[in-house]
C-alpha cells in the first residue's frame, strides 16, 4: 500500500514537470514583463580607524615654525555595545519627478550608533603620542540616519 501511495505521488508530479518549459523571450515578449520598483538592502557596519592625523607644517605664523600635529587613535564605529550597527531597511528606488526628470533615490534605514576616539593627542608631527600624552577621548551616540535620503540624477 505504502508503494502504491508513493509512485501516485510521483506520477502526478510529471505532468507539471513536463509542461515547464525553458524558452526564449522575444523583444516584443518582454515589453509585455513589469515587474515591481527598487529593492531593499540590510547589512551590518562596523569599523575600525588607526589613526586621524591633522598637521600644521607651518608652525604658529610668528617666531616659530615648528611643526604641530592633532592624532586622533584608535577610532570605532559600532551599536555602542562592541558590535555591529545594523542597517535594515536601506532601500533604492526609480523615481520619476513631475517635471519628468528620472532620478534613483536611496532611503536610508534607522541606524544608531556609536563613533569612539579611543585618545586625543597633540604632538610636535614627528613623535606618536603615547597614552600618558593623550588629552582625553571624544564619543558621539546616537547617531541616526533615518528619514535621510540620497538623491542620483543626470545633469
Amino acid at each position: 500500500m505504502k508503494k502504491l501511495v508513493i509512485l501516485a505521488a510521483i506520477l502526478m508530479l510529471v505532468p507539471g514537470m513536463a509542461l515547464a518549459d525553458m524558452g526564449l523571450l522575444n523583444e516584443s515578449s518582454l515589453n509585455d514583463v513589469t515587474g515591481q520598483v527598487g529593492i531593499t538592502i540590510n547589512q551590518t557596519l562596523e569599523a575600525t580607524i588607526g589613526s586621524v592625523e591633522w598637521e600644521d607644517f607651518g608652525g604658529d605664523g610668528g617666531t616659530t615654525s615648528n611643526t604641530g600635529a592633532l592624532e586622533l587613535n584608535d577610532i570605532t564605529i559600532d551599536n555602542g555595545a562592541s558590535g555591529p550597527i545594523s542597517l535594515t531597511g536601506l532601500t533604492i528606488d526609480a523615481n520619476t519627478s513631475a517635471t519628468n526628470v528620472s532620478s534613483l533615490v536611496i532611503g536610508l534605514p534607522a541606524m544608531t550608533g556609536t563613533i569612539t576616539v579611543g585618545n586625543i593627542y597633540i604632538t610636535d608631527g614627528t613623535t606618536a603620542g603615547t597614552a600618558a600624552d593623550s588629552i582625553g577621548s571624544l564619543t558621539i551616540t546616537d547617531l541616526d540616519m533615518s528619514g535621510s535620503t540620497v538623491t542620483i540624477m543626470a545633469h
